[in-house]
């Protein structure tokens, strides 16, 4: 299974969700992950020591990637860390994002790859922070990817492997406490079908009956 997972705003800051998810991946079976990452209120903390936003923004963004992937290598997961810009990975010119597929699946077999949405601005030659929900949706798009999983803000959600929750759920139908109480705030614009895990279901992947999708339509 070739999947795509997004770690959201809250859940970069919180370390037990991190190595849990590490975890996970460690005892999944058949799997190849691109996982996508932006920052965490680790950027507030930086403003907070006199940082301007954009440095700040960026620091925190790099600074996650590294812990990431020693938090991975710690529970014995083969992992590539890369931001967006990176030998011109992925570029926006103000309209156009450009994805360069060739590179992004040429990762070794075996090897996940821990990408940020940190992409080179064309316009100034610098990079910036990408919408992430966009981001993945491109991703999703351009590559060959079973699977888009992101993770309810509940970790402890029972609900999900309760014989009463439907498999599949339309975004449009869902109700406002639904989405304020288990959604990532900043991956409700993500408009491709996606599964909504916590780690537990996470790690029997290829299998995903603990898991819900959901569709944009």
């Amino acid at each position: 299974m070739n999947f795509l997972a997004i770690i959201d705003y809250e859940h970069l800051d919180n370390a037990i969700f991190l190595k849990s998810f590490s975890e996970a991946i460690a005892e999944q079976q058949g799997t190849r992950g691109i996982i996508l990452h932006g920052d965490s209120q680790y950027t507030d903390r930086l403003i907070q020591t006199g940082m301007m936003s954009d440095d700040a923004r960026q620091r925190s963004i790099k600074d996650l990637n590294h812990r990431l992937i020693a938090l991975m290598a710690d529970s014995g997961v083969a992992a590539v860390g890369m931001n967006g810009y990176q030998r011109n990975m992925i570029s926006y010119d103000g309209t156009t994002l450009d994805l360069d597929t060739n590179l992004l699946v040429k990762f070794p077999v075996r090897t996940h790859l821990l990408l940020s949405n940190l992409i080179e601005d064309n316009r100034t030659q610098k990079p910036f922070a990408y919408d992430l929900a966009n981001l993945a949706s491109s991703l999703y798009r351009e590559l060959d990817i079973d699977e888009v999983f992101i993770f309810s803000k509940n970790e402890a959600d029972e609900s999900l492997t309760d014989s009463s929750m439907p498999k599949m759920l339309r975004f449009r139908e869902l109700d406002t406490e639904f989405k304020n109480t288990t959604l990532p705030e900043d991956l409700l614009g993500l408009n491709v079908p996606y599964r909504l895990a916590t780690t537990r279901s996470f790690r029997k992947l290829p299998e995903v009956g603990d898991t819900v999708l959901i569709t944009p339509d």
